[in-house]
């Protein structure tokens, strides 16, 4: 509860993320507040990026109806491609369809680009990675995002050698730009965040 990244910034999202990473899981069910539903997001898509099966469920629906927010439930799971539900759980409502939605668990379909230097990057440390639960793409991101919560895992997995080609990759693409690459990606999610709400949220 109150996560707000996967790239960790507090202890619970590094607690949260390592089991993400390091357990056999057989699929996520994360819980969002429907009328919060762009911050939500942006897990979301790191989710996606991780190629872990999940169902977002869109809790709290009855307090987004109260602002007079409609959110297209099926047209968000079409473009994510994962089971979106909606719960009131104090109440509970919704449960029925959370268990539907567990039968059918997937990995996301929805894929974005960053930028063509952030994607090089991203190439180049994939290549580098070693398999893990997660896709390595979702780790090279965290990489390029200066997450150092990483580093007694990637110590764990990968040669010295290795280790000092990831720095060497990251370092370089750090100079070319006035932006933290951490700033740079998370702006990216943002607006990929914005893009997918502006499809599917309609406020009265």
């Amino acid at each position: 509860p109150g996560i707000n990244s996967l790239t960790p910034m507090s202890e619970d999202e590094q607690v949260t993320r390592d089991i993400l990473l390091n357990e056999g899981i057989a699929g996520v069910v994360q819980v969002a507040e429907a009328k919060n539903l762009r911050r939500a997001l942006v897990i979301t898509l790191q989710l996606a990026e991780m190629g872990l099966p999940f169902l977002l469920d869109l809790n709290m629906a009855d307090e987004a109806a109260s602002l007079g927010i409609q959110i297209d439930q099926k047209k968000l799971s079409a473009l994510l491609g994962v089971p979106v539900a909606e719960t009131v759980a104090i109440q509970k409502r919704g449960l029925k369809e959370i268990r539907k939605g567990l039968t059918a668990l997937q990995p996301a379909t929805y894929r974005h680009r960053y930028p063509a230097d952030i994607e090089a990057a991203v190439a180049t440390l994939c290549a580098l990675l070693p398999a893990s639960r997660i896709l390595p793409r979702a780790v090279a991101l965290m990489i390029l995002s200066g997450d150092k919560t990483l580093l007694e895992w990637l110590q764990g997995h990968l040669s010295p050698d290795a280790l000092d080609r990831l720095d060497q990759v990251k370092t370089e693409l750090d100079r070319r730009h006035n932006e933290p690459l951490a700033y740079r990606i998370q702006k990216e999610r943002l607006r990929q965040a914005e893009a997918l709400l502006q499809q599917v949220l309609r406020q009265e």
